[in-house]
């Protein structure tokens, strides 16, 4: 005895479901490549620090600029930022990369007055901060040499009045000193709290020479790290 083969009606298909479907996962993968913005590990790119009082302890932003320096290097940096709501003020998370200006060239000034501050050429290397806040910075040269008998210094000038400049010797703030007559060279890290926006840390020299004398530096540089950012 035969059996007959009782075939199932064909499916129906919803093309508008399948679309949908489609779309969802379209849209999926394009959030694991650009990162997804509604959940909590997503870490927004700011160019400028957003109001911090709607803010939740913990928030995070990751700050982008081109930094401003002489000789000039217009090089993109981004520091990861965490908003501590306790302190009302952000913090560095890691290790950010620094705001740099590198002078290599080897340069001499004739006849460099004694006894008062002040810079050797338009050489001179200048970071700017781009947020008024707390910073490490870090100066000095690769070689420095003074052709009369007196000793010599290296400051980091900052244009808020920290080092002012004039003749007297800074008490802190020296990079260097060394014996007339010798090549030398030397660094100083100085913590620096700023109040504005935008603010300029350049390089400064010194000497106690009898009189003016020559005076030859290279591979001049300033290093500013970012610390804390209040609000």
């Amino acid at each position: 005895m035969s059996s007959a083969r009782i075939l199932a009606p064909p499916r129906t298909v919803d093309p508008y479901y399948h679309q949908a479907e489609r779309m969802a996962e379209l849209e999926r993968r394009l959030l694991l490549l650009e990162g997804d913005r509604s959940r909590p590990n997503y870490i927004p790119v700011v160019t400028t620090l957003p109001d911090a009082s709607t803010l939740p302890d913990g928030h995070e932003v990751y700050f982008a600029f081109s930094q401003t320096v002489n000789p000039t290097s217009a090089k993109k940096i981004k520091w990861h930022l965490r908003f501590d709501l306790a302190d009302s003020a952000w913090y560095t998370v890691g290790d950010p990369e620094p705001i740099y200006a590198m002078q290599s060239a080897t340069e001499t000034f004739s006849s460099f007055s004694a006894n008062a501050w002040g810079g050797v050429s338009s050489n001179d290397p200048t970071v700017t901060l781009p947020i008024p806040g707390e910073y490490r910075i870090e100066w000095g040269c690769g070689q420095f040499f003074l052709s009369s008998i007196g000793n010599w210094y290296i400051a980091a000038y900052f244009t808020t009045g920290e080092q002012t400049a004039n003749g007297t010797q800074p008490t802190s703030d020296i990079c260097a000193v060394s014996a007339t007559g010798t090549w030398g060279s030397g660094q100083a890290v100085k913590k620096l709290t700023t109040s504005g926006a935008n603010q300029v840390i350049r390089h400064r020299y010194y000497h106690t020479a009898a009189a003016a004398a020559n005076l030859t530096r290279g591979s001049a540089f300033i290093k500013a790290f970012p610390r804390k950012f209040p609000v």
